[in-house]
């Protein structure tokens, strides 16, 4: 009888051997599982393309602005590039998050606005050039003889008319 209950309990902790250990498996096939799951998950790119495209010029004289500085900033941290002989540059910017883009070039306005990236997007912009005081005060003399041209054309129709 006493042999009976050794085997008997031999039989047991085998059991229970067997038992701890297909348990700790389970486990550690779960915990290996859900690692592998969160790696995936974050090595997945979650990020979009964003394509901007700058122009100088009006009109059909527009041509691409090469060389224009593009700086996204958001709380993921910078993305920067400048702009090629296209006047294209595309920045990875993370979906569902909100951008302040800079967009500055030599002797042109900067263009400045927020946006949320939602997925893939393309922004064009035609750079306005500066136009420094002097430059300024011509395009306003020229504005003033035209308006002046105007009104002695007006005038001298009126004039003709009476006549």
């Amino acid at each position: 009888m006493k042999r009976i209950k050794t085997i008997f309990v031999a039989a047991l902790m085998v059991l229970a051997t067997f038992a701890i250990g297909a348990a700790a498996q389970t486990i550690m096939t779960k915990s290996e599982q859900k690692n592998i799951t969160n790696q995936v998950i974050e090595s997945l790119n979650f990020d979009a393309m964003i394509t901007f495209i700058i122009f100088e010029g009006e009109g059909c004289a527009c041509v691409p602005l090469i060389g224009a500085y593009i700086n996204a900033t958001s709380s993921e941290g910078p993305q920067y590039n400048i702009t090629d002989e296209n006047g294209s540059c595309v920045l990875p910017m993370v979906i569902d998050i909100e951008y302040r883009v800079t967009i500055e070039a030599e002797n042109y306005h900067k263009i400045m606005f927020d946006f949320n990236v939602v997925y893939d997007q393309t922004f064009r912009f035609h750079a306005g050039e500066v136009i420094d005081e002097s430059t300024e005060n011509i395009l306003q003399v020229h504005q003033i003889i035209f308006t002046l041209q105007q009104f002695l054309r007006l005038r001298e129709g009126k004039n003709n008319a009476v006549i």
